[in-house]
């Protein structure tokens, strides 16, 4: 298992973050820090000295490195090794809230091991190279009824465009990005076009439809960290127009796929499916306390409820 192409490891992104919060970032090497075994987390620290971990950061980058010949017992017994120094440094550190592991860590029994609570969610990969065949009809045809009315695609003029979709569809949504336009423009400073890669569809009007903002890293999988459309030309195939090319151009800059980040709301969920992409699964870790206690029998409790009701409908 190795990340370290994540565009979560930059040095630009994790400066941009500890300014956005005022946290303190802790790039954590353990093993052999100029060879292998070797493995590499970054972690945010917030004034209580947790680990924290902030909003739009996505994951917590883990990248564990052995060397290609090494047989199976000899990497296994280096992972759990490894990945146990790290379990024990977020468990005697503390953890505020949740932090989300990223999707290449599959085996999280270290932080089991180690008193932690450990749940799964679970996102989409379209790996490149990516076919439109693998994508539905509706897919398809979306796209094709966005391009016949006039929509056209490119790298986002400005962070305003950007920003004048996001800021409706957070209206539209009831749920905020925390990146505002002035919060785009420093990420954008910071990481460069490169990096942050921001793309807009326009109408035939000039107006902006829709846009993305995307954290890429050559030879990792990029992110879709914003997605947003406005409001009056949803039901125009706009948004699929626009993903299809930033899939094409992300292809093309060398990512070696295309995370689309969160796949745990039932109807979003069906959207992104239809581009026919792999489902994966991510790990969370938080710790034990009342509040977790209590949400977990709340969050038990609902589902009992929800199962009854459905039993009996059908009973």
């Amino acid at each position: 298992m190795t990340a370290a192409h994540s565009p979560l490891f930059l040095e630009e992104w994790v400066e941009y973050i500890r300014r956005r919060w005022k946290v303190r970032p802790e790039r954590i090497v353990l093993g052999k820090p100029d060879g292998t075994p070797r493995l590499e987390a970054v972690l945010y620290r917030r004034r209580s000295g947790r680990f924290w971990q902030p909003p739009g950061t996505v994951y917590v980058p883990v990248a564990f490195e052995t060397s290609p010949d090494t047989g199976f017992h000899r990497a296994y017994t280096q992972w759990t090794g490894l990945s146990h120094e790290l379990a024990v440094q977020m468990a005697t550190t503390g953890i505020s809230h949740t932090l989300n592991l990223a999707p290449d860590v599959t085996d999280v029994r270290a932080w089991r091991w180690h008193g932690l609570l450990v749940g799964v969610n679970y996102t989409f990969y379209q790996e490149f190279p990516y076919d439109l065949a693998q994508a539905n009809q509706s897919v398809r045809s979306q796209i094709n009824k966005a391009q016949k009315a006039g929509y056209t695609c490119r790298r986002a003029d400005s962070t305003a465009d950007v920003s004048a979709c996001q800021s409706e569809t957070e209206e539209r949504s009831r749920f905020g990005y925390h990146y505002p336009r002035e919060q785009l423009e420093a990420a954008q400073r910071f990481l460069g076009r490169e990096h942050l890669r921001c793309y807009t569809a326009y109408a035939p009007s000039g107006e902006p439809a829709a846009s993305y903002g995307v954290l890429h890293n050559e030879g990792g999988h990029a992110l879709a960290w914003i997605i947003s459309t406005r409001t009056n030309h949803l039901p125009s195939g706009v948004t699929q127009l626009l993903h299809r090319y930033v899939t094409q151009d992300l292809e093309n800059a060398g990512a070696a796929g295309f995370d689309l980040v969160g796949a745990d709301t039932r109807s979003i969920a069906a959207a992104k499916a239809g581009w026919g992409p792999v489902l994966v699964p991510y790990y969370y870790v938080q710790q034990y306390g009342f509040r977790r206690i209590a949400d977990y029998a709340y969050r038990g409790v609902q589902e009992m409820s929800t199962r009854f009701a459905a039993a009996r409908r059908h009973s």
